[in-house]
């Protein structure tokens, strides 16, 4: 694997990222593997998969292992990952318990696309919710139980941060900006300034278990690179 620099120091204690959306499809397991290749630069990183049955955070984990960080490698180097997966919202608690002794500095929750305990649980732990929606009027309108859920939140804890995240975002095209504009129209929770394109260096580095940084794709690493200095920034 590639050296990397620090590009996001300012974090010094345990953070929770819950990448959550109820609509099925929006690309949160892309989202939060490219997310926790990142802040494993900086930090050892724990990547939750709480999305059974597909697990595909957990399959590109095992990709990842097998081709990068074979066992018997020291765990903590920059880039590696460990992957815990939680069934419900026992086991999801039952894992955070324990984070803190083993040394994680991040973690990075995968969540299930629909309404459940375990989708409440990830929320409520939180220190920032991201909510993925790809960038149509159908995917926005889908958005609304999720961003009531995330309202009711917020209303409990004042001091948790969400924000939705433009996904698969053309940005040379006129329809993609008017749904940029819808969203901050009919969605009360903000957008972040960074989108990520339709790329396909996405999907082929989510089968190669990599994240796009580390790929030779120099626009997919500056978005994700972008996307990650905003959330720390945010979480300050």
């Amino acid at each position: 694997m590639p050296k990397v620099k620090n590009k996001y120091a300012g974090i010094d204690s345990i953070k929770i990222i819950g990448v959550t959306q109820l609509k099925g499809g929006s690309g949160k397991s892309t989202v939060a593997t490219n997310l926790a290749v990142e802040l494993s630069r900086v930090g050892f990183t724990m990547l939750i998969d709480a999305d059974p049955p597909q697990n595909t955070a957990e399959c590109w984990d095992v990709i990842r292992n097998e081709k990068h960080y074979p066992i018997g490698h020291q765990a903590g180097q920059a880039g590696d990952i460990r992957l815990e997966c939680a069934a419900d919202d026992t086991a999801l608690l039952s894992i955070l318990r324990n984070a803190d002794i083993e040394g994680v500095k991040y973690i990075v929750i995968d969540a299930p696309p629909r309404g459940s305990r375990v989708t409440k649980v990830i929320m409520g732990i939180s220190d920032f919710i991201l909510i993925p929606v790809n960038t149509s009027a159908a995917d926005i309108w889908a958005t609304y139980d999720t961003e009531e859920l995330v309202n009711d939140e917020i209303k409990e804890r004042k001091n948790v941060k969400a924000r939705l995240l433009l996904n698969r975002f053309r940005n040379f095209t006129l329809s993609a900006h008017a749904i940029k504009k819808e969203a901050k129209k009919e969605l009360s929770i903000p957008l972040l300034s960074t989108t990520l394109g339709f790329r396909v260096s996405y999907s082929e580095a989510m089968a190669q278990g990599k994240g796009v940084s580390e790929t030779k794709d120099k626009k997919a690493q500056a978005e994700i690179t972008k996307l990650t200095k905003e959330i720390v920034k945010l979480m300050r």
